[in-house]
């Protein structure tokens, strides 16, 4: 069994090909926007993003993926950006939240010595708490138009000087 004192193992891979993990992937975003959008279109979404290629066009060398008992259980990725990095996405699986994964991967990805951004959707209280958990804090509100549908996110930064970050 997997607790937080058990952390996941963390690793770089092409995952872009795994069609197993790209359909958990895809079911999980799938559920997540059918909340605020409805089955139909959050299907029709995440379709696009899938087929597009803007969902899978993360650089390996800046993407993590978490594996329990040889078994992917999240994936995040980060952009550089002049003086700060920003988390282009962050996704646990259903069967392995709350249990320290996401939060494994966030300390991960913080090793570059510069402030983190991420975006949480306005719809999604838990994401949002859970960076604030972090030592994040919101900044702004942010609109973001994904293949005409127009999506409101809280942009969340951790300084990199902030005592709370990871306590």
């Amino acid at each position: 069994v997997f607790s937080v004192d058990t952390p996941a193992a963390l690793s770089q891979m092409d995952w872009t090909a795994d069609d197993e993990f790209l359909d958990a992937l895809r079911e999980s975003w799938e559920h997540q926007y059918a909340e605020y959008l409805g089955a139909d279109e959050a299907h029709a979404l995440v379709s696009q993003l899938m087929t597009s290629g803007d969902i899978l066009s993360h650089e390996p060398a800046d993407t993590l993926i978490a594996e329990i008992d040889g078994r992917k259980a999240g994936i995040a990725s980060l952009r550089q950006l002049p003086g700060l990095s920003l988390i282009t996405m962050l996704e646990v699986l259903e069967g392995y939240r709350g249990m320290g994964v996401g939060r494994q991967l966030v300390m991960a990805l913080a090793t570059v010595n510069e402030p983190l951004l991420a975006h949480a959707s306005i719809h999604r209280p838990r994401v949002r708490a859970f960076y604030t958990s972090l030592g994040f804090r919101a900044l702004e509100q942010n609109t973001v138009d994904h293949f005409g549908h127009s999506l409101l996110f809280d942009v969340m930064v951790r300084p990199v000087d902030d005592p709370r970050s990871f306590l």
